[in-house]
């Protein structure tokens, strides 16, 4: 586990040609401002294209946490790979939702739907 600020931490797991980050907010709503730098940090260390972001223990996504996904979700974009967030509870899938940004993010209930969704580069 990487303990990025006071209360936030991310763990990092690797899998055959994917990387698993698992994003903990300690209940705080407000993430570090070098929250997206600690992640594409560890992509690149891992060199992996396909990232699934795990936001289960999230509780509030606000505007500065979805700022560093989309920020995330670009960089993974246009360096070929893909990005999926999974585990977000009811009331982020909402925010998602209102915020237009599920339509941009591919988002999932939890790890094994994230995997196996429909892509031409499918897991092997």
């Amino acid at each position: 586990m990487i303990e990025v600020a006071s209360g936030w931490a991310i763990e990092v797991e690797r899998g055959p040609g994917s990387l698993f980050i698992r994003v903990k907010s300690g209940g705080s709503i407000d993430p570090p401002e070098d929250l997206s730098q600690e992640i594409l940090q560890a992509v690149e260390q891992h060199f992996a294209s396909r990232v699934f972001l795990d936001l289960r223990d999230v509780q509030v996504i606000g505007s500065r946490l979805l700022a560093h996904v989309l920020e995330i979700n670009r960089h993974i974009c246009q360096q070929g790979g893909l990005l999926r967030v999974y585990g977000l509870n009811e009331f982020n899938r909402r925010v998602l939702a209102i915020s237009g940004l599920d339509g941009l993010i591919p988002c999932y209930p939890d790890r094994h739907q994230a995997v196996m969704a429909g892509d031409l580069r499918k897991p092997r």
